[in-house]
């Protein structure tokens, strides 16, 4: 009985929660779209200003410190305001930090970059939360699946924003325009979108998790996870399947975070300029664009056993990366590095809702958030420095050893059946 009524659900999505969903998407894209950005032109820029390649991870850091430290404040806001004015608040502000940019790259103030970019970090830190929206919306059979639904917005960007910023720089520089300038003019163009994607979000994801049974009746959410008050946040944190959690997310993508702070520029020191978009967008696309697959994966299969796979696919790429100087082979790497982390950034944030209640999910991801982010932050600044001094290899070696850490816990993690723990609430 369970199972057909699994699959029932599977078939019927309501309209409303397909809507939300599609603009809970184009916000994640945005966001990702300012990562990009920041990854491919950042580390130019700051190398450009000072000459020096140890400021080259700076950018990113400020910016992860930013967004991690926006993300707890974002969810406590999104659990006692609803989600839709902490996201649209995030898209605003997330604009002006473009103009920011743009102005301080045009006028070669590194003071003035870094403070553009701590002022995206904290638009960002807001807006990657759309994915807690979508945890509202969707029961426990699909919640990784309803998660993933937003990061293909994020997988949009991630395939389409390098290609779109290597024709944007190729045009201004043919005009003469400065080519680390006028992207984030363009970038802000779709932060405006974002905003009016915001306002027309409705009914609140919030609203809907609390009436889940009403949207999924044929899978009535359990009334404990619904009704019991919320938990203080450090009882929630101390369960051993949000420490594994945490670990994924968190270590993982600091690993990653390595790469994309320090690729671009290796590549382009060894004489393979032209092929940095390319690359990248190969590495994107294993971030993001098979997310929907993996989320119907981890609603199947289960999350721990998505986030092993994920942890040793991420560094089989961590140790061939390193040793290739073909852009050909340096892409179908980084494409590993970036599979691994969806893996394990999918199942792991799935986790984390799953073990959350509905007014609990802001706070439970935006915790989530400011770990992921200083450790990313801590990891792109040491990234630079280990390109400085031990070079591209011995970043590799590092992100290993971090990805090593939720591996072990994810032995140890026990799951009866996907997105159940024991303690964990529908």
């Amino acid at each position: 009985m369970a199972t057909t009524e699994a699959v029932a659900v599977r078939t019927h999505v309501p309209s409303v929660v397909r809507r939300n969903t599609i603009l809970l998407a184009i916000v994640q894209g945005i966001a990702w779209l300012t990562i990009q950005s920041l990854v491919l032109l950042g580390a130019d820029t700051a190398f450009r200003i000072t000459n020096d390649k140890a400021w080259s991870g700076v950018p990113l850091t400020v910016f992860g410190v930013a967004s991690a430290l926006t993300g707890p404040n974002a969810g406590r806001l999104m659990d006692r305001f609803g989600r839709r004015p902490p996201l649209m608040a995030g898209q605003a502000v997330l604009g002006l930090g473009t103009i920011m940019a743009a102005l301080s790259a045009f006028y070669g103030s590194l003071p003035g970059f870094l403070f553009a970019s701590i002022v995206m970090g904290i638009g960002t830190g807001a807006s990657v939360l759309s994915r807690s929206a979508a945890a509202d919306m969707y029961p426990v059979a699909r919640r990784g699946e309803g998660i993933s639904f937003i990061l293909m917005g994020g997988a949009v960007a991630a395939i389409g924003g390098p290609q779109l910023l290597f024709i944007v720089t190729n045009s201004a520089r043919s005009v003469g325009a400065d080519p680390l300038v006028v992207p984030w003019a363009v970038v802000f163009l779709f932060t405006v979108a974002g905003v009016v994607s915001m306002l027309l979000l409705r009914p609140d994801p919030r609203d809907i998790a609390a009436n889940l049974a009403n949207y999924y009746p044929a899978e009535e959410p359990r009334a404990p996870a619904v009704q019991a008050p919320s938990r203080a946040t450090p009882v929630i944190l101390r369960q051993f399947p949000v420490i594994v959690a945490i670990a994924a997310t968190g270590l993982v993508q600091a690993g990653m975070a390595m790469f994309m702070a320090t690729a671009p520029l290796d590549i382009k020191l060894h004489g393979h300029g032209d092929a940095v978009y390319g690359i990248l967008t190969g590495h994107f696309f294993g971030m993001l664009g098979l997310s929907l697959f993996i989320g119907r994966l981890a609603d199947r299969l289960g999350r721990r056993l998505i986030i092993l796979g994920g942890a040793v696919i991420f560094m089989i790429g961590a140790i061939t990366t390193p040793i290739f100087h073909n852009p050909l082979y340096i892409g179908a790497s980084l494409f590993l590095v970036g599979l691994g982390w969806s893996l394990c950034f999918v199942s792991g944030n799935t986790v984390l809702a799953d073990m959350a209640r509905p007014l609990e999910r802001g706070r439970v991801l935006g915790a989530n958030d400011m770990v992921v982010g200083l450790t990313s932050a801590a990891a792109t600044l040491l990234g630079g420095v280990l390109l400085a001094t031990g070079g591209f290899l011995m970043v590799g070696a590092v992100s290993i050893v971090l990805v090593l850490v939720p591996l072990f816990l994810a032995v140890r993690l026990r799951e009866a059946e996907p997105g159940h723990y024991g303690t964990a609430p529908a």
